[in-house]
C-alpha cells in the first residue's frame, strides 16, 4: 500500500513538473539560438558522429572539463540539426526533471506530500530559472542541477535502507561530469547525514555512502591535477575575506529574492508589498506549525552557499562581477543554489496549518506570483528568439548561396534587440561564429580533434551560413561602406545591404550605391 501510495505522489509530481515548466515557459521554444548558442553549435558540430571519444578528453591548461554537456550537445546536433526547437524542448525537459526531484525530496524529507508538490512548482515557475529554461549555452547548469539533486535523493534512500550505493556513485560521477560546481554536493551529504539521518544504522549508511563521495571527489581531483587542467579564475583579482562569505550568503539570496520583488509588479512600492507579504505568509506559517521540519530547511539554505564555493572568486571580482550579477549571466549561475533556496521556502510554507479553509493559501499565492514573474522575465527572452529567428529567415531569403570560401559580404544597419541592459544581436551571432573565428580555438588543439576534422566542420558551416555582416547604426554608414567596397573591386553580386524594419520586424535589402566617379 505504501509503495502504491509513493508511486502516485511522483506520478503527480511529474505532471506538476511538466505542466508547471511548459506551461510556465510557452512560447519560448520558437526562439532562435542567440549568442554562446552559436559557440556551443560549434563545438557540438565538432564533437558529433565520429568524434563522441574527444569529448572525454583532457588536456593542460583546459579550464572546463564538462563532458556530459558536450555530449548532449553533440547528440542534439546530431538530432535537431540547426533547427532550434528540439534543443529548446530537450532544455525544458532538463528543468522539469530537476523540478520533479526537488519535489520527492521534499517529500521525502519532510513525509508530507503537499510539500513535495509546493516544492516541485516553486522551482519550476521560479523567475530567475529563465535562462536556464532557455538559454541553450547553459545546459550543463541543468545538467548539474539534476545530479546533484538526484545525488542527495539517492543518499537519503541509501540511508533509509531503501537504494543501493551504487546509485548514489553513478549520480555524483554524473554531477561530477557536468560541471566542477558538482563537487559540493559532497558537503551537502554530510550535511543530509547528520540533519535528516536518525541517529543509528540510518546515519552510519548515510555516512558510508559519504565516503564513496569522497573517494569519487578524490579521484576526480588527482586525474584533473595530473593532467594539469584545474579550474579557476583568469584574474589576478582576489575577493577579501568579506566579500567572499557575502557572494556565497547575502549575496546569492538577494538574488533569488529579487526578481520576485522587481518585477511582480510594475510599482515597485507594491512589488516590495507583495514580497513583504510573501515573507509574512511564510514566517506565519512556520511559526505557528512550531518548526516541524527545520532540518530539511537548513539543508535546503546549506545548498546556497555550497553551490556558490566554487565560483564566488568571479561573482566578486572587480571586473567580471557587476557585468556577472546584472547581465544575462545571473539566472544560470544560480540554478542550483535557487533549488536549494526553493526547497527551504517549501518546508516553511507547506508545514501543518492550525484551522481549515486558509492552509493553502500562503502557498498557493507564491506559486501564483513565482508564475506571474516568470513570465514577465521571459519577456525579453521570447522576443529575442522571435527576432533573432526573423533575422535568419531574412538572411536565407535575401543572401544568395555560395560555395564554401567564396564568402558574401554582409551589412547589416540597426540593432534591434536588447535584454536587461545586454544588447542581444542577432548579426552579433554570426559575426561570432564566422568573423572572429569561434569556436575554433581551444577546443580542436587541446582535445585532439584533427585538422581534417575541423576543416570539414568549418566547410559545412559555410554551407549553411557563408555570411560574414558587419553592423551599422545608421543607412548613411552602411551605403559609404558599400560604395568605398565597389570601389576597391568588391563584385555586387558578393555585397548585400540590409536593414532591419522594426516596425515589420523583418530584413528588408537595399539597393547597393552607384559607383563613385572617378
Amino acid at each position: 500500500m505504501a509503495d502504491s501510495a509513493s508511486r502516485r505522489a511522483n506520478l503527480l509530481l511529474a505532471t506538476a513538473a511538466l505542466a508547471a515548466v511548459l506551461g510556465g515557459f510557452a512560447g519560448t521554444t520558437r526562439g532562435h539560438f542567440l549568442t554562446d548558442d552559436w559557440f556551443i553549435l560549434g563545438k557540438a558540430a565538432q564533437f558529433r558522429a565520429g568524434n563522441l571519444h574527444h569529448v572525454f578528453a583532457l588536456g593542460p591548461g583546459q579550464l572546463h572539463w564538462r563532458p556530459l554537456a558536450d555530449l548532449v550537445w553533440a547528440t542534439e546536433y546530431d538530432l535537431f540539426d540547426l533547427h532550434p526547437t528540439g534543443w529548446h524542448l530537450l532544455k525544458l525537459l532538463l528543468h522539469a526533471a530537476s523540478a520533479f526531484l526537488l519535489g520527492i525530496l521534499a517529500r521525502r524529507l519532510t513525509g508530507r506530500p503537499g510539500v513535495g508538490l509546493l516544492a516541485t512548482l516553486l522551482f519550476a515557475l521560479h523567475p530567475l530559472t529563465c535562462a536556464a529554461g532557455v538559454w541553450i549555452a547553459a545546459t550543463h547548469e541543468n545538467l548539474v542541477c539534476f545530479f546533484f539533486l538526484a545525488t542527495l535523493l539517492a543518499l537519503d534512500r541509501r540511508a533509509k535502507g531503501e537504494g543501493g550505493i551504487l546509485t548514489v556513485g553513478l549520480a555524483f560521477t554524473g554531477a561530477l561530469l557536468s560541471k566542477e560546481t558538482g563537487a559540493t554536493v559532497l558537503a551537502l551529504g554530510f550535511a543530509h547525514a547528520f540533519l535528516c539521518a536518525s541517529p543509528g544504522e540510518q546515519r552510519r549508511r548515510a555516512l558510508r555512502a559519504c565516503g564513496l563521495l569522497v573517494a569519487l571527489a578524490a579521484a576526480y581531483v588527482a586525474i584533473r591535477l595530473v593532467v594539469g587542467a584545474v579550474p579557476g579564475s583568469e584574474s589576478s583579482f582576489r575577493p577579501s575575506p568579506g566579500e567572499f562569505l557575502w557572494s556565497l550568503s547575502i549575496g546569492p539570496l538577494r538574488w533569488i529574492l529579487g526578481p520576485v520583488s522587481e518585477t511582480a509588479h510594475s510599482n515597485p512600492a507594491n512589488s516590495r508589498l507583495a514580497l513583504g507579504l510573501v515573507t509574512g505568509v511564510v514566517v506565519a506559517r512556520w511559526l505557528v506549525a512550531r518548526l516541524p521540519s527545520w532540518r530539511p530547511a537548513v539543508l535546503g539554505l546549506l545548498v546556497v552557499p555550497a553551490a556558490m564555493v566554487p565560483i564566488a572568486p568571479f561573482f566578486t571580482s572587480e571586473v567580471m562581477g557587476p557585468e556577472m550579477w546584472k547581465g544575462l549571466f545571473v539566472a544560470h549561475y544560480l540554478l542550483l543554489p535557487t533549488a536549494g533556496f526553493t526547497l527551504a521556502l517549501a518546508v516553511a510554507a507547506g508545514g501543518e496549518g492550525r484551522g481549515r479553509g486558509f492552509s493553502w493559501l500562503g502557498p498557493a499565492f507564491l506559486v501564483v506570483l513565482f508564475g506571474i514573474t516568470l513570465r514577465r522575465n521571459l519577456g525579453p527572452w521570447i522576443e529575442a528568439g522571435d527576432v533573432s529567428a526573423r533575422f535568419a529567415a531574412g538572411l536565407r531569403e535575401h543572401v544568395p548561396t555560395r560555395s564554401a570560401g567564396q564568402t558574401v559580404a554582409i551589412g547589416v544597419v540597426g540593432r534591434p534587440v536588447w535584454h536587461r541592459g545586454v544588447r542581444i544581436d542577432p548579426g552579433q551571432s554570426l559575426e561570432i561564429a564566422l568573423e572572429k573565428g569561434w569556436p575554433l580555438p581551444p577546443y580542436p588543439t587541446q582535445r585532439g580533434i584533427p585538422l581534417e576534422e575541423v576543416q570539414r566542420y568549418l566547410t559545412d558551416l559555410q554551407d549553411e551560413m557563408p555570411y560574414k555582416p558587419a553592423l551599422y547604426d545608421t543607412r548613411v554608414q552602411a551605403l559609404a561602406e558599400a560604395q568605398r567596397a565597389l570601389v576597391e573591386g568588391q563584385r555586387p553580386e558578393d555585397l548585400v545591404i540590409l536593414e532591419w524594419d522594426e516596425a515589420a520586424r523583418a530584413l528588408t535589402r537595399l539597393p547597393l550605391p552607384p559607383p563613385a566617379p572617378r
